[in-house]
């Protein structure tokens, strides 16, 4: 028979065996594995700092991040046949522009996107554990990023041709043309947009950045 000690021991070997399970079920499966990539955009941040507010901050930011950096890979890897390919020359004389240095400069301007459109970002959940810190799940609903997408480059397609219907209907003289030209170029070659959003200029349909220059 078991005697009171062996009791005492075999009830903590229960517990532990008990409640480690219970508390690794309760770590949520987005941590690593977040949910709902066919119809969102997402991200997920973690800190673990010791200071409970600064770590919500600083896994806020990093969730916001890794969801700007989602958006870039998705765009590259989904629309690369589509898409206007930047030429800028390196030290090796070589003109094209790798897969990585795409997102890179996507990542930059998506990292942008998310900032000002922070309104549309859905904070899914937020897990804090004593030993792995704060962790946060964000995500943007991907219909809701092509409607803001679609909206921005309509609005840009607006203010080039306001810069250069004069130019086409020939009223604006030589000096204003130069102008508005290079104007309605700076307002595409600035945007977030400026390897995907077409248009026509100067009787040249395409890539408007490309109409532009030409």
């Amino acid at each position: 028979m078991f005697n009171r000690k062996n009791r005492e021991v075999l009830i903590l070997l229960f517990s532990f065996a008990v409640l480690i399970p219970l508390s690794a079920a309760r770590k949520p499966g987005w941590l690593l594995n977040p949910p709902g990539g066919e119809l969102y955009y997402l991200g997920v941040g973690a800190s673990s700092t010791g200071n409970k507010a600064d770590d919500y901050q600083r896994a806020l930011e990093q969730a916001k991040a890794n969801l700007a950096a989602d958006i870039s890979v998705r765009i590259v890897s989904e629309s690369t046949d589509n898409m206007r390919q930047t030429r800028q020359k390196n030290s090796t004389g070589d003109d094209s522009v790798t897969e990585e240095q795409l997102i890179e400069s996507y990542e930059q301007n998506m990292t942008q996107f998310v900032e000002n459109n922070l309104g549309d970002i859905e904070i899914v959940d937020t897990w804090t554990h004593s030993r792995d810190g704060t962790w946060v799940f964000v995500r943007l609903s991907r219909e809701k990023y092509a409607e803001m997408k679609e909206q921005q480059m309509a609005e840009l397609r607006t203010r080039v041709s306001e810069q250069i219907e004069p130019v086409e209907s020939g009223t604006a003289s030589l000096a204003d043309s130069i102008s508005r030209v290079f104007n309605a170029w700076s307002v595409v070659a600035d945007s977030f947009y400026v390897d995907e959003l077409k248009g026509s200029a100067g009787g040249r349909q395409g890539f408007l950045i490309d109409a532009l220059e030409s």
